[in-house]
Protein backbone atom coordinates (compact mmCIF):
# COMPACT_ATOMS: atom_id res chain seq x y z
CA UNK A 1 0.00 0.00 0.00
CA UNK A 2 2.85 2.40 0.77
CA UNK A 3 4.61 1.92 -2.59
CA UNK A 4 1.57 2.73 -4.80
CA UNK A 5 0.73 5.75 -2.64
CA UNK A 6 4.29 7.03 -2.92
CA UNK A 7 4.29 6.46 -6.69
CA UNK A 8 1.01 8.40 -7.09
CA UNK A 9 2.42 11.21 -4.94
CA UNK A 10 5.60 11.42 -7.08
CA UNK A 11 3.63 11.47 -10.34
CA UNK A 12 1.30 14.20 -9.06
CA UNK A 13 4.28 16.31 -7.93
CA UNK A 14 5.85 15.88 -11.40
CA UNK A 15 2.66 17.14 -13.06
CA UNK A 16 2.53 20.12 -10.72
CA UNK A 17 6.17 20.95 -11.44
CA UNK A 18 5.62 20.75 -15.20
CA UNK A 19 2.59 23.04 -14.91
CA UNK A 20 4.52 25.56 -12.81
CA UNK A 21 7.74 25.86 -14.82
CA UNK A 22 8.20 29.50 -13.86
CA UNK A 23 7.73 29.01 -10.09
CA UNK A 24 10.44 27.32 -8.07
CA UNK A 25 11.26 26.38 -4.48
CA UNK A 26 14.70 25.61 -3.13
CA UNK A 27 17.05 25.40 -0.21
CA UNK A 28 19.70 28.06 0.22
CA UNK A 29 22.62 27.95 2.63
CA UNK A 30 26.00 29.55 2.97
CA UNK A 31 28.94 30.44 5.12
CA UNK A 32 29.14 34.04 6.31
CA UNK A 33 31.87 36.18 7.80
CA UNK A 34 30.29 38.54 10.33
CA UNK A 35 31.91 41.90 11.00
CA UNK A 36 32.22 42.96 14.63
CA UNK A 37 33.12 46.60 15.31
CA UNK A 38 34.93 47.63 18.47
CA UNK A 39 36.91 50.48 19.94
CA UNK A 40 40.23 49.93 21.69
CA UNK A 41 42.14 52.80 23.19
CA UNK A 42 45.10 50.54 23.97
CA UNK A 43 45.78 49.33 20.39
CA UNK A 44 45.99 45.68 21.43
CA UNK A 45 42.70 44.39 19.99
CA UNK A 46 42.53 43.02 16.44
CA UNK A 47 39.74 41.78 14.19
CA UNK A 48 39.48 38.02 13.79
CA UNK A 49 37.59 35.92 11.23
CA UNK A 50 34.10 35.19 12.54
CA UNK A 51 32.75 32.44 10.29
CA UNK A 52 29.11 31.52 10.65
CA UNK A 53 26.29 29.70 8.82
CA UNK A 54 22.90 30.71 7.48
CA UNK A 55 20.27 28.59 5.81
CA UNK A 56 16.67 28.55 4.74
CA UNK A 57 14.03 27.98 2.10
CA UNK A 58 13.50 30.17 -0.96
CA UNK A 59 10.41 30.56 -3.19
CA UNK A 60 10.70 32.35 -6.52
CA UNK A 61 8.91 33.11 -9.76
CA UNK A 62 10.57 33.83 -13.12
CA UNK A 63 9.04 36.25 -15.59
CA UNK A 64 10.46 34.82 -18.79
CA UNK A 65 14.02 35.85 -19.51
CA UNK A 66 13.48 39.31 -17.99
CA UNK A 67 13.76 38.88 -14.22
CA UNK A 68 12.68 36.82 -11.21
CA UNK A 69 11.26 37.68 -7.79
CA UNK A 70 12.17 35.70 -4.68
CA UNK A 71 11.15 35.47 -1.04
CA UNK A 72 11.69 32.90 1.67
CA UNK A 73 12.64 32.25 5.26
CA UNK A 74 16.15 32.05 6.78
CA UNK A 75 17.74 31.43 10.16
CA UNK A 76 20.91 33.39 10.88
CA UNK A 77 22.90 33.73 14.09
CA UNK A 78 25.32 36.65 14.26
CA UNK A 79 28.58 36.22 16.11
CA UNK A 80 30.74 38.73 17.90
CA UNK A 81 34.41 38.41 18.59
CA UNK A 82 37.80 40.06 18.84
CA UNK A 83 41.38 39.10 19.39
CA UNK A 84 44.46 40.36 21.20
CA UNK A 85 47.76 40.63 19.39
CA UNK A 86 50.83 41.05 21.57
CA UNK A 87 54.37 39.74 21.50
CA UNK A 88 54.35 36.24 23.01
CA UNK A 89 50.54 36.26 23.44
CA UNK A 90 47.57 35.89 21.12
CA UNK A 91 44.04 35.34 22.38
CA UNK A 92 40.53 35.45 20.95
CA UNK A 93 37.00 35.70 22.30
CA UNK A 94 33.85 34.82 20.31
CA UNK A 95 30.23 34.21 21.19
CA UNK A 96 26.77 34.25 19.62
CA UNK A 97 25.20 37.67 19.88
CA UNK A 98 21.92 37.93 17.96
CA UNK A 99 19.79 35.07 16.66
CA UNK A 100 17.49 36.17 13.82
CA UNK A 101 14.72 35.00 11.53
CA UNK A 102 15.01 36.68 8.12
CA UNK A 103 12.49 37.11 5.30
CA UNK A 104 14.18 38.18 2.05
CA UNK A 105 12.56 40.06 -0.84
CA UNK A 106 14.75 40.04 -3.97
CA UNK A 107 14.61 41.00 -7.61
CA UNK A 108 17.02 39.35 -10.05
CA UNK A 109 17.14 40.91 -13.53
CA UNK A 110 18.66 38.77 -16.29
CA UNK A 111 21.09 39.94 -18.92
CA UNK A 112 21.67 37.47 -21.74
CA UNK A 113 25.33 36.72 -22.36
CA UNK A 114 26.66 34.60 -25.22
CA UNK A 115 23.75 32.21 -25.69
CA UNK A 116 20.14 31.66 -24.67
CA UNK A 117 21.32 29.44 -21.82
CA UNK A 118 23.77 31.74 -20.03
CA UNK A 119 22.58 34.83 -18.13
CA UNK A 120 24.27 37.40 -15.88
CA UNK A 121 21.98 37.90 -12.86
CA UNK A 122 22.58 40.82 -10.50
CA UNK A 123 20.55 40.69 -7.28
CA UNK A 124 19.09 43.53 -5.25
CA UNK A 125 16.77 43.20 -2.30
CA UNK A 126 16.35 43.49 1.41
CA UNK A 127 15.86 41.18 4.38
CA UNK A 128 13.25 41.90 7.03
CA UNK A 129 14.93 40.56 10.19
CA UNK A 130 13.36 39.61 13.51
CA UNK A 131 15.68 39.72 16.52
CA UNK A 132 14.81 36.54 18.44
CA UNK A 133 16.83 37.72 21.45
CA UNK A 134 15.01 41.04 21.80
CA UNK A 135 13.12 40.01 24.93
CA UNK A 136 15.42 37.23 26.13
CA UNK A 137 18.66 39.08 26.73
CA UNK A 138 19.02 42.47 28.33
CA UNK A 139 22.71 43.16 28.35
CA UNK A 140 25.96 41.23 28.19
CA UNK A 141 28.92 42.08 30.35
CA UNK A 142 32.15 40.14 30.02
CA UNK A 143 35.25 40.32 32.10
CA UNK A 144 38.41 38.60 31.08
CA UNK A 145 41.79 38.19 32.64
CA UNK A 146 45.05 36.71 31.49
CA UNK A 147 48.63 37.28 32.53
CA UNK A 148 48.80 40.28 30.20
CA UNK A 149 45.33 41.80 29.71
CA UNK A 150 42.25 42.73 31.70
CA UNK A 151 39.21 43.64 29.59
CA UNK A 152 35.52 44.39 29.89
CA UNK A 153 32.93 44.90 27.19
CA UNK A 154 29.26 45.72 27.30
CA UNK A 155 26.72 44.98 24.57
CA UNK A 156 22.97 45.62 24.42
CA UNK A 157 20.97 43.52 21.93
CA UNK A 158 17.51 44.66 22.97
CA UNK A 159 17.36 47.97 21.12
CA UNK A 160 15.50 46.75 18.08
CA UNK A 161 13.06 43.84 17.79
CA UNK A 162 13.22 44.13 13.96
CA UNK A 163 15.63 45.61 11.44
CA UNK A 164 16.26 45.71 7.68
CA UNK A 165 19.34 44.57 5.77
CA UNK A 166 20.18 45.44 2.17
CA UNK A 167 21.29 42.59 -0.10
CA UNK A 168 23.25 42.80 -3.34
CA UNK A 169 24.90 40.10 -5.39
CA UNK A 170 26.13 38.97 -8.79
CA UNK A 171 25.62 35.59 -10.40
CA UNK A 172 25.56 33.49 -13.54
CA UNK A 173 22.66 31.28 -14.45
Amino acid sequence: MKKPSFLIFCISISWVLNAQQQTYIGIESGVTNDQFEFFDDGDLMVSIPINNFRGGVILGHSFGDLFSLETGFFLKNYTEGFGFEMPMFRGTSTSSSIRTWQIPFRIKPRVKLFSDNLFFTPTIGFHYCINRDHLLRNERNSLGHSNFINYQYDADYTRSPTFLLLETGLGLR
